[in-house]
């Protein structure tokens, strides 16, 4: 059996195995005689000597070759194990933003009356809240101080002082007739939540506990 054999591909030394074959020493893979012959280069005796057609730098630069493929193989196998998908760390997709229980007709119907009016209208009470009963049914609205039974709640809105009349006839959809809408200066948030319509935006859910909002004309 030939001794001190290193193997082509990684140039690590070959330990023989019977007849069957070689071990690479470092990496445990199996060479067959046939894969290896003619193509191996023999250490001789003495201080690192390689031989390869009588050439020991030949030898030499081979088992440098060995080496770098070892090291590529190695950092290809770091980079199939380390491989970020292709979305991660891309931004996701916001979901929308929930405006209480209202129907997306209601939304629509509420913010065409902003738009047109040039006036910032806030949605509060139960509506804001997604606390409103019987949504979508075709039970009558129940007025202010009506019983709740049999009836279906209303939309309480508010609006800047002065404004109020104005936006009581502008057709809001599921309002309190008998009561309008409300002309404030400001929104308490500490006491729930509410939903902005301003001209040209998206609607703004307004969460509990952000305090006092001043209601004034849009932009002032």
């Amino acid at each position: 059996m030939p001794h001190g054999l290193i193997s082509p591909i990684t140039g690590n030394a070959l330990i023989g195995n019977n007849t069957r074959g070689y071990t690479d020493s470092v990496t445990g893979q199996f060479f067959t005689s046939d894969e290896i012959h003619g193509s191996i280069n023999e250490v001789q005796t003495g201080p690192v000597e390689l031989a390869l057609g009588g050439g020991g730098l030949v030898g030499a630069a081979r088992r440098g070759l060995g080496a770098l493929a070892r090291n590529v193989l190695k950092r290809d196998k770091k980079k199939k194990k380390k491989s970020p998908c292709a979305t991660c760390g891309a931004d996701k997709p916001k979901k929308s933003q929930k405006l209480g229980d209202l129907r997306e007709d209601e939304i629509q119907k509420i913010q065409k009356v902003s738009d047109e009016s040039g006036e910032d209208i806030y949605v509060v009470g139960s509506a804001a809240r997604g606390e409103r009963r019987e949504v979508g049914s075709d039970l009558p609205l129940g007025e202010f101080g009506d019983s709740k039974v049999g009836t279906r709640s209303d939309i309480d809105y508010a609006v800047r002082s002065g404004a109020d009349d104005a936006m009581s006839n502008a057709g809001l959809p599921n309002m309190d007739k008998s009561f309008g809408v409300r002309g404030v200066d400001y929104i308490n948030t500490d006491s729930g939540p509410a939903i902005r319509f301003s001209p040209g935006q998206e609607p703004e859910f307004l969460p509990q506990g952000g305090g006092k909002i001043p209601v004034g004309r849009p932009g002032v």
